[in-house]
């Protein structure tokens, strides 16, 4: 009888690195703005759509989950659920996985071409736990805009704002990139241009118009700019943690004032001064 002989060869993460290539070196780096309307925003002006996968299924989805509540609630309780149930039951189950693969599907592709095509990702540090939280507070203090925020988070947890960063994450480790996560607050109300900071720059979910230099700018792409700004501001002053396989070898805490470790980051900046209104 022939036997089967499984060899299992372990070899360290860091032999399976690979530097950054020509390609992603003259690319530079690239800021991630992560939204609902725009799917993603980048910092050079480009925009990857929402398919917003699980509206386009909402309605047959809604049907499916009446029809078992009104099968359900036919039965006797306690008792064998129907055979009927039982099929809405696997069709149901079957759309939420064909939803699911969809959703993977498209975040695999558009996050392999980015991670491939640029030598660092800048992305938001976003808790989307905390950003998905209900508002509809207590019967003491009884929450405002329930509907709207509810609608909000299905939309966050359809679009998969968590998982398009861990496939950035894992997927610039493997392509040579490099992977920095900032700190998200106020990026979508400072100006990229003057660094100032008011909420009232922000006219619209499209449109920014900063109150203090007059810059104007699609508001997800200012945004990503200053994702992106933030980022080379971490890499300069060694403010940051910077999981990156560019060349010189370079993974864990980034010390980029010491030259004998440090990466060929392009187009690296200064650090930004940041002038916030007083409101904040």
């Amino acid at each position: 009888m022939p036997h089967l002989l499984v060899f299992v060869l372990e070899v360290p993460a860091g032999h399976l690195e690979r530097s950054p290539t020509r390609r992603q070196r003259e690319a530079g780096g690239i800021g991630i703005d992560q939204g609902v309307t725009q799917r993603l925003a980048l910092s050079d002006g480009s925009f990857v759509a929402n398919p917003r996968l699980a509206a386009a299924q909402a309605q047959r989805i809604r049907r499916m989950q009446r029809s078992m509540d009104r099968k359900r609630a036919a039965g006797a309780p306690g008792a064998e659920p129907s055979a009927r149930y039982k099929r809405v039951r696997d069709r149901y189950a079957a759309a939420q996985r064909s939803l699911a693969t969809a959703r993977a599907g498209f975040l695999h592709r558009e996050t392999a071409r980015i991670a491939t095509r640029y030598v660092f990702v800048a992305v938001e540090d976003l808790h989307v736990r905390n950003m998905t939280r209900t508002a509809k507070g207590t019967l003491v203090e009884p929450g405002a805009r329930v509907r709207q925020k509810a609608g909000l988070n299905r939309a966050i947890l359809d679009a998969g704002f968590g998982a398009a960063i861990r496939m950035l994450e894992y997927k610039t480790r493997r392509s040579g990139a490099g992977f920095v996560k900032v700190d998200a607050a106020y990026t979508s109300q400072t100006c990229h241009q003057c660094g100032y900071t008011s909420k009232e720059s922000r006219e619209s979910q499209a449109r920014f118009r900063c109150v203090q230099c007059g810059h104007t700018a699609n508001a997800d792409t200012n945004a990503a700019s200053n994702v992106l700004a933030l980022a080379r501001s971490q890499l300069a002053s060694d403010a940051g943690r910077v999981e990156t396989r560019a060349e010189g070898h370079l993974s864990g805490t980034a010390s980029v004032s010491d030259e004998s470790r440090r990466p060929a980051w392009p187009h690296r900046t200064g650090t930004t001064t940041r002038r916030r209104s007083s409101t904040h």
